[in-house]
């Protein structure tokens, strides 16, 4: 066995732990940050719920679905009959996760204008 294939043994309950909860967490986690943003951000300046969320849709699904496709390639050389499952149910997930947080954390990093 292979340090990959032993990765991926040894990840893959505990990764479908972390995959399933992740997406919430990450929703969670945007909607504080989107909050945060529409407290400091003056009204003109603003990003409307409508379009932060259509951002997050359209930076979410292609990183979970390529991290799903990151995940077939990586499993399915040697797992078996149900290496798909590890895409699917771990870093399909973590990828989509992964890309709404980065997306919330680089909308937190705007800065208020300040006025002298």
């Amino acid at each position: 066995m292979n340090l990959i294939d032993a990765i991926i043994a040894k990840t893959f309950l505990p990764g479908m732990l972390v995959g399933v909860i992740s997406p919430f967490i990450a929703m969670i986690v945007a909607f504080a940050l989107y909050v945060r943003h529409r407290e400091r951000i003056e009204a003109e300046r603003r990003i409307p719920a409508l379009a932060y969320l259509f951002a997050l849709i359209v930076a979410a699904a292609p990183a979970g679905f390529f991290g799903m496709l990151g995940g077939n390639v990586l499993a399915c050389p040697k797992a078996g009959n149900l290496c798909g499952l590890y895409g699917v149910f771990v870093t399909g997930p973590l990828s989509f996760s992964l890309a709404i947080v980065a997306l919330a954390v680089a909308l937190s990093l705007v800065r208020p204008r300040y006025i002298s």
